[in-house]
């Protein structure tokens, strides 16, 4: 009976442990069902999720993010912090056409055509390698430009007409202003020739410096040169301690055959609004095979008010006060029917040899500056009269000084 007991109890015992091994097969299966599920779940969400994006990057409502060089972005489906607009660029005055029309026709196409290719569409990615060879390419014309642009001047400048030059509608012709010598005949003869010019300095406020070109004509040495000017009363020329002004200065070289050198001399001045002429003599020695023999040439050094001024910076704004402030009492005008040259090489002359500044031009109208190394003030208004005339209206600081100042303006426009 026990072997029966225990047959049956073994029995029973396999059975269980049969159905324990089919229940944890039935959990296991279950499992992989339900992981199998979320699984296909999580997949298909990811396919919604592609077909949205794809919807939107083909025609969805939603645009394309964009960087530089034209590449897509593609917006990431979590939500993200909106970033804020870029800020366009601010234009410069190179990507203004009328920059480019105005002052250097002919370039508007050439920056166009860079500025397309600086910018490719969304849809077609740039080639580098292409973008690189159209830049070379269009360095290489802007070369060729400018290579043609300098030969045009070069066979310009042969020419003797002037060049047309287009400024909108009107053709108007530039006409090269000459180039002037401050530089005046002093003395001449056979064997020496002297020329001048008069140096300021606006801090030295009673002095002018002479500034002598000494030329050898001769073929011989000249030597021993000797240079003095008589003092006046307001002028006096500065020589060496405890000299008299019959005493000259002893020039610091000598002059060879065909030889050029320059000196220069200080005087002094007390009034500036008067002009001054000084006599002097220059003394010296030609040396030649047969000898050395004493020579001397006498001159005269004029000293115009104009000797004395300065064309000083002045602002417009700056030449509005001086009219207005009540400083400029004395007052001036001088008219002239006719000039031989034009009117802006008029004002060239005026500007150059009298020491003015152009503060203003305004068609056939010009304003201009001039100061003395005593801070005398002189403005004057310079108009176009008919017939190419000139007006000249002045006001200073000064009625002496004003007065020899319209002179020399005069002196200078008649000596054409």
């Amino acid at each position: 009976m026990k072997d029966e007991q225990d047959k049956t109890d073994a029995k029973t015992e396999k059975k269980k442990s049969k159905k324990d091994k089919k229940g944890q097969k039935k959990v296991k299966k279950e499992k992989k069902k339900k992981r199998s599920k979320s699984e296909s779940e999580e997949q298909r969400v990811d396919a919604a999720e592609m077909e949205e994006k794809e919807h939107n990057l083909l025609g969805g409502d939603g645009e394309p993010v964009t960087n530089g060089n034209g590449v897509e972005e593609i917006p990431s489906s979590t939500p993200t912090k909106p970033t804020p607009p870029e800020q366009e660029p601010e234009k410069s005055k190179y990507d203004d056409l009328s920059f480019w029309l105005t002052k250097e026709e002919g370039k508007s196409e050439e920056v166009a055509e860079v500025n397309e290719e600086k910018q490719p569409s969304v849809e077609e990615q740039p080639n580098v390698e292409k973008l690189k060879k159209k830049e070379k390419k269009s360095k290489k014309d802007k070369k060729e430009k400018k290579k043609d642009k300098k030969k045009k001047s070069h066979k310009t400048e042969e020419e003797t007409e002037p060049i047309p030059k287009e400024n909108g509608d009107s053709v108007v012709e530039e006409v090269p202003l000459p180039q002037l010598s401050s530089y005046k005949p002093l003395a001449e003869n056979k064997s020496i020739k002297l020329t001048y010019e008069t140096r300021i300095d606006m801090h030295q406020s009673q002095q002018v410096v002479l500034s002598v070109i000494f030329s050898n004509l001769t073929n011989s040495q000249l030597k021993s040169l000797d240079f003095n000017v008589l003092d006046s009363l307001n002028t006096r020329l500065v020589r060496e301690s405890g000299a008299s002004q019959h005493d000259g200065i002893s020039v610091p070289f000598q002059l060879p055959a065909g030889a050029t050198n320059e000196g220069q001399f200080a005087f002094t001045v007390q009034n500036v609004t008067m002009p001054q002429k000084l006599r002097g003599t220059l003394t010296y020695m030609i040396k030649d095979e047969s000898g050395a023999t004493s020579e001397k040439i006498d001159f005269k050094v004029h000293l115009p008010v104009t000797a004395y001024t300065a064309a000083v910076p002045c602002t417009g704004a700056e030449f509005a006060n001086l009219l207005s402030s009540g400083d400029l009492q004395a007052k001036i005008s001088l008219k002239l029917v006719t000039v031989a040259v034009e009117f802006h090489h008029a004002l060239h002359r005026i500007c150059f040899f009298t020491h003015c500044r152009l503060v203003e031009r305004v068609g056939d109208t010009a304003s201009l500056y001039s100061c003395s190394i005593q801070n005398h003030h002189i403005c004057l208004l310079v108009k176009l009269l008919a017939n190419n005339g000139i007006s000249i209206e002045g006001k200073g600081s000064d009625a002496t000084l004003l007065s020899s100042f319209i002179d020399d303006i005069k002196t200078v426009l008649s000596e054409v």
